[in-house]
């Protein structure tokens, strides 16, 4: 799994991309400066799970009590009481197996129940559930990029600061929406 931005990818701007194998639909969105990747993973035949892959570069909350992530980053600590409590609908921040290798990867996500992404997600223009589920997962992304930049964590080595650093100067492209969610 890519990390949910990545710089310099060279698709075309006008073209979504969609790549499919067995137990992942991954669809690529191009920006000015990069692609955003999102990723759909079948849990049934009428639902999935939209996830924006953070790798590992939020490991270090694995060290970290939860009264220290709320005080240092309360939006990230949101969206991990929201994993935790299994509370997908407006976005969540938890670990999960990666399909292509089985490694544990951080992700936000939120849960597509009622349709088949296996036979939609090429048409995805076309099923506003389906984009509202990919919104939450890259507004909240573009949310906690902000936050973790605002507010970097000490004793980060260069391989986690990495993803930020990718997203230096590509906000524009962080930020799109499609229009299905308020902003505020």
């Amino acid at each position: 799994m890519k990390s949910f931005f990545q710089a310099g990818t060279t698709t075309d701007y006008d073209a979504l991309t969609v790549h499919r194998s067995e137990k992942v639909i991954e669809l690529e969105f191009p920006g000015h400066e990069g692609s955003l990747f999102t990723y759909l993973l079948p849990q049934s035949d009428n639902s999935a799970w939209a996830v924006a892959c953070w790798g590992d570069t939020l490991d270090f909350l694995l060290n970290m009590d939860q009264k220290a992530i709320a005080a240092n980053w309360p939006f990230m600590a949101s969206l991990l009481t929201a994993g935790s409590e299994k509370k997908f609908g407006n976005g969540a921040l938890v670990r999960i197996k990666a399909p292509d290798n089985d490694e544990m990867r951080w992700g936000v996500m939120t849960e597509i129940t009622g349709m088949d992404v296996r036979k939609n997600a090429d048409n995805l223009w076309g099923f506003p559930q389906l984009l509202k589920a990919i919104e939450i997962v890259h507004q909240a992304s573009a949310r906690l990029y902000k936050e973790l930049k605002e507010n970097e964590p000490k004793g980060w080595d260069q391989a986690q600061k990495a993803l930020l650093e990718r997203c230096e100067g590509a906000e524009e492209s962080l930020f799109f929406d499609f229009g299905f969610l308020q902003n505020g």
